[in-house]
């Protein structure tokens, strides 16, 4: 995850140049991670993990999880629920891609236009009618690389 094949990786909000002074959000980040084999945090943490990777324990929590988990597998509406979240999420992340497509096409078009203004081919309202964006947008998207 982070490079250091730690299970656990714990963040704080913290002054990079004095690191004395907290922001006092009182916020921890923690990132776990299954694929580590440092004993780094406790066993039954270590179970989890390794349940989460796919192994199989005995741990009471961890095969109290599991009956959870098989339990909620079986039950219908909860996996017509999880069907209809995850067929909206795909929906979702397609829409996301597809306006992405367009985003990096317009922007594309503007630097295409904003070059030519640069070579003095095309004065800068021609290309801005052209992009269809005020010229405020025009020159944010231009200048941003």
């Amino acid at each position: 995850m982070f490079g250091a094949g730690r299970h656990k990786y714990t963040f704080e909000t913290v002054c990079r140049e004095d690191r004395t002074i907290w922001l006092g959000e009182e916020r921890t980040t923690i990132f776990l991670n299954a694929d580590s084999q440092m004993e780094d945090v406790s066993k039954e943490l270590t179970a989890f993990l390794n349940y989460a990777a796919g192994c199989v324990s005995e741990d009471p929590f961890v095969k109290k999880l599991d009956e959870a988990v098989k339990e909620a597998k079986r039950n219908r509406e909860w996996r017509r629920e999880y069907m209809t979240l995850l067929m909206r999420d795909q929906e979702n992340i397609e829409k996301g891609r597809k306006e992405g497509r367009r985003e990096g096409r317009k922007e594309g078009q503007v630097k295409e236009l904003y070059h030519l203004v640069l070579d003095g081919l095309l004065p800068l309202e021609t290309a801005v009618k052209r992009s269809g964006l005020s010229q405020e947008k025009f020159l944010e998207i231009a200048k941003r690389h």
